[in-house]
């Protein structure tokens, strides 16, 4: 009788423990699959607005540097301004500090990506 109590008692506890373990690696799994979502789509609105006043900088410096005109050297620091200003924003730091800091971007690319950007911010 004691022998059986025993083992019924180890195979729950084997079985709690596998149990466990296969909700924690599962929520972490789920965790991990949410960072990457989310770090994809910050990176998608991210490049939607750096991308096109990237373009308005350097074509207004072009312009600016062909005419020597004054209105045009204003219009590229003013592109320019704009542009820098996208590294300034506190909600997107926090964003990339979250991801970062989950661990969750296993990929070298996109590791890369968050490290450059995340020392940008």
């Amino acid at each position: 009788m004691k022998k059986n109590f025993l083992l019924t008692l180890c195979t729950i506890a084997t079985s709690c423990a596998i149990t466990g373990t296969l909700i924690y690696s599962c929520g972490s799994s789920n965790k991990n699959e949410k960072m990457q979502t989310e770090f994809k789509e910050f990176i998608k609105g991210f490049e939607a607005k750096y991308i096109p006043l990237y373009k308005e900088m350097t074509l207004t410096s072009w312009n600016a540097n062909i005419s020597g005109d004054d209105p045009d050297y204003k219009k590229a620091a003013d592109a320019e301004f704009m542009c820098s200003k996208i590294f300034s924003d506190k909600a997107d730091f926090e964003k990339l500090k979250k991801i970062k800091e989950s661990g969750a971007i296993t990929d070298s690319i996109e590791k890369r990506e968050l490290e450059l950007l995340y020392k940008f911010l």
